[in-house]
């Protein structure tokens, strides 16, 4: 029991570590435009274009009225 306490207390513990993501977000304002002309002529062709990075995990997208988001995360 003693020497259990004595580990907890001299083992450094980080309780917030930091993590560092891989990861960026695409924003695209589309005034005037549907969710479905957003995914036809933005959420699309950005895919495609963003896909032929090296390096590129996955790409995940949201189109909706007048806007479209693309998360690109990176191989680790």
């Amino acid at each position: 029991m003693i020497s259990g306490i004595g580990s907890y207390i001299i083992i450094p513990k980080q309780y917030n570590p930091t993590i560092i993501v891989p990861a960026f977000n695409v924003l695209v304002k589309a005034p005037s435009l549907s969710s479905d002309e957003t995914k036809r002529l933005i959420t699309n062709e950005l895919e495609n274009k963003i896909m032929e990075i090296e390096g590129i995990d996955e790409v995940f997208s949201v189109s909706a009225d007048n806007y479209v988001g693309v998360m690109v995360k990176f191989k680790v």
